[in-house]
């Protein structure tokens, strides 16, 4: 009988795909982003024509961590971020998706050494026709924003060093142009 030994970085892996986590690596970069609900001034409950939206306010938190040997220079994070926009009213093969695009200057890093990046806020809206009303197209009633995903470069004078999507899909799927 043959037996198959596994190391522990297979397990780890397997854990992170169990749970939903997902981490990609550059030659000397590992990027991780998770999101994060935030309040959004000026962000607040609307109604209008019988519709009532109610806006949830999110940003991603980056990690992005030089796994070199050595310090690596200053460098950039772009990032888009992907949000499915659902319209009362509409059918769902008319749902929307729309990039969100961003940057931020990331410093020098020495090895091991992290540094915590967040995207801009942006809001993720739900909404719900009022009782007593409903659409003559038989259109859906009730609609809710969907975060996509989020895909992430790390650029070094001006040359792409680095990349992270999650979910990795997002690469075949879309194209990067901010």
């Amino acid at each position: 009988m043959r037996g198959v030994k596994l190391g522990l970085s297979f397990g780890i892996v397997v854990l992170l795909g169990v749970f939903g986590l997902s981490e990609a690596r550059g030659e000397n970069w590992r990027i991780v982003a998770s999101r994060k609900k935030t309040e959004i001034k000026g962000a607040a409950k609307k109604k209008t024509n019988g519709i009532t939206l109610v806006p949830e306010g999110m940003l991603y938190e980056i990690k992005v961590t030089n796994s070199a040997f050595k310090a690596t220079p200053a460098s950039e994070a772009r990032y888009l971020i992907f949000v499915e926009r659902q319209r009362p009213a509409t059918r769902p093969t008319e749902d929307v998706v729309e990039k969100l695009k961003g940057e931020a200057a990331l410093p020098a890093l020495k090895s091991g050494e992290t540094k915590n990046l967040e995207s801009e806020p942006f809001v993720l809206w739900t909404g719900s026709l009022e009782s007593g009303y409903y659409f003559e197209n038989g259109g859906r009633i009730r609609t809710k924003d969907r975060l996509v995903g989020i895909w992430v470069k790390i650029f070094q004078d001006g040359k792409e060093v680095a990349e992270y999507a999650n979910p990795s899909s997002l690469v075949s799927q879309h194209q990067w142009q901010p």
